[in-house]
């Protein structure tokens, strides 16, 4: 999986996985939560490690990206044979100013509700103009 990611904002992923196991007697197919847990690991454009952590099948982790470019999300089980199983993950990516809790930064920094959407429209207006100059 990649992305283009702006420098310095957060990246949070929402992921559940399954293990699609076949029934032949049944003719069909049952999913179950896969017990092992997820291995999850970004890298940057560079190809250096910038998140390395096993997880549980279901939950989410996040990282900040210090450099634009294109990064990599690579995930896998940490226990997973192939034999007659199928693997599904199910993953919600946010990125931008859809990414920050924007109550919890006027909570930490004591802002109004005018300054709070100031805050806001001045950081997608940032993100705007980042795109753009991405996009020459």
């Amino acid at each position: 999986m990649h992305h283009n990611n702006q420098p310095s904002l957060p990246f949070p992923a929402h992921y559940r996985c399954h293990v699609i196991l076949k029934n032949a007697k049944a003719n069909s197919l049952e999913s179950k939560e896969n017990e092992k847990g997820m291995m999850v690991e970004v890298l940057n454009p560079h190809n250096k490690i910038v998140l390395s952590r096993a997880y549980r099948s279901e939950g989410s982790f996040s990282f900040t990206s210090h450099e634009p470019g294109e990064h990599t999300i690579c995930m896998h089980t940490k226990d997973f044979k192939s034999s007659g199983r199928t693997l599904k993950i199910d993953i919600e990516l946010q990125i931008g100013e859809h990414a920050i809790n924007y109550t919890a930064v006027a909570k930490k920094e004591k802002l109004s509700e005018m300054q709070t959407k100031l805050k806001q429209l001045n950081e997608k207006a940032a993100e705007i103009i980042k795109e753009l100059d991405y996009q020459r």
